[in-house]
């Protein structure tokens, strides 16, 4: 939590939200219930901040040591608020050959986990994403809408509040054709 910068969620409504946390949690021996508790009450605070968006948390892509912990976590909030979804990510093996700097994951990690989160996310906005049978976005009979991509109004988390403080620094954004865009 910053100490000087200052978020106003009022200035800001995004209709997705998407999160990518556990892999330091792990990392720090941290206990399941506790990393529950946090989970819960950290997706609690942006369901009463968003109550608009809908919320997808991802995990996996670093390891995989603490996916039942998170995914209990996040579906016991799912029971309450059928907004809220998880998502478990492929390692980042799976994407790449090699890692980034101390084993995070490298550009094209990064390009190939967007690729993989794409028709999902965009299912999710559209409301045709079933999380008890993830969509598979090579199934034949599962068709991503390809009129309707993500836009890079879709991947900004909000306007920069009169500094750029508070904005994403690297950011997944799709063009119009469907093709990412790193920046």
């Amino acid at each position: 939590r910053s100490k000087t910068l200052k978020w106003d969620h009022e200035k800001a409504h995004p209709n997705l939200i998407v999160i990518n946390l556990g892999t330091n949690d792990n990392a720090a021996h941290a206990p399941a219930d506790k990393v529950q508790e946090a989970v819960k009450a950290f997706l609690d605070r942006l369901i009463t901040l968003h109550p608009q968006a809908k919320i997808v948390w991802t995990y996996g892509l670093m390891n995989q040591d603490y996916m039942e912990t998170l995914r209990t976590a996040v579906e016991e909030v799912r029971k309450e608020n059928s907004q809220v979804y998880f998502v478990e990510l492929p390692s980042q093996s799976t994407f790449s050959s090699s890692t980034g700097a101390a084993g995070h994951p490298n550009a094209e990690t990064h390009e190939k986990t967007a690729d993989y989160l794409y028709p999902i996310l965009t299912k999710v906005l559209d409301g045709t994403y079933n999380p008890d049978n993830p969509d598979n976005p090579d199934d034949p009979d599962d068709p991503v809408n390809p009129n309707d991509p993500l836009t890079k109004e879709d991947w900004i988390v909000g306007p920069d509040q009169d500094s750029n403080e508070g904005r994403l620094t690297t950011t997944a954004v799709y063009n119009q054709d469907g093709s990412i865009k790193v920046s």
